[in-house]
């Protein structure tokens, strides 16, 4: 994967999967920046296309609170 970013940007990768997917992206928006930067480091080290589909259908799958 590529893994080109800055520091505590949201790698390449990471960014364009969530692009497309609408529900995932909406989701990380609203994600605590804890919990964001937790995604971000979990993608950074994504070792395959498969691997980083799988955090954002994780993401997708979220349920909302509140």
């Amino acid at each position: 994967m590529d893994n080109r970013r800055m520091p505590d940007e949201i790698p390449m990768g990471f960014a364009m999967s969530l692009a497309q997917n609408k529900t995932a992206l909406e989701k990380y928006a609203r994600l605590e920046e804890a919990e964001r930067q937790s995604y971000n480091e979990r993608a950074a080290h994504a070792q395959s296309k498969s691997e980083m589909r799988g955090l954002v259908s994780e993401i997708a799958s979220k349920n909302d609170i509140g």
